[in-house]
């Protein structure tokens, strides 16, 4: 628009674009190596919480220090209980509080959420893929009927080589989802 200046060399919306274009590129590699060798590298993680870090103090100074721990600790804390559950891998967790540093502790939580989906709808592609789906299904009726007809709950695990236990590169999730929080939602 006419009366819109143009966006100068350090200007606050000049400073969130870069800090999200850094990163989505974080994201986008840490993907790429999982996809590859089912790994996130810690020097990936470190060098995201080194820059988003460095965004922070930028933008807010010392309180965006702050601010950025803030995000951190909470994307860690709320995906650890996954790789307590060993439902993800460390580097997953990891890789969280990388995105918590960049987006603060309110995004987090809504980066958190939507990279929740994303990972149960990236699992279930994943599964039918893996040809998992027909197991699943049938595994779950069958818990559902037993339970039933037992009067108390039951559950019929996976067999040892189900492909409903592979793991999936997570990284994607994180990234679709951290990408539908910052640009969509």
């Amino acid at each position: 628009a006419a009366g819109t200046p143009p966006l100068s060399r350090g200007s606050p919306h000049s400073m969130i674009t870069l800090s999200a274009s850094v990163l989505m590129l974080v994201l986008l590699w840490a993907s790429v190596t999982d996809i590859v060798s089912h790994r996130i590298s810690n020097r990936l993680v470190l060098f995201g919480l080194l820059s988003g870090f460095a965004f922070q103090l930028g933008s807010q100074g010392l309180h965006g220090l702050l601010y950025g721990a803030g995000g951190m600790l909470l994307g860690f804390v709320l995906f650890l209980p996954f790789y307590i559950a060993k439902g993800m891998a460390a580097g997953d967790v990891k890789l969280m509080a990388v995105v918590g540093v960049f987006l603060g502790p309110e995004m987090a939580i809504r980066a958190s959420l939507s990279v929740l989906i994303c990972g149960g709808v990236i699992a279930l592609i994943w599964l039918f893929f893996k040809g998992g789906s027909a197991d699943l299904a049938k595994r779950y009726w069958l818990t559902i009927r037993l339970s039933l007809i037992q009067r108390r709950l039951f559950y019929v695990g996976p067999r040892s080589d189900a492909p409903s236990l592979t793991r999936f590169p997570y990284a994607v999730a994180i990234a679709s989802g951290t990408a539908i929080s910052l640009f969509v939602v």
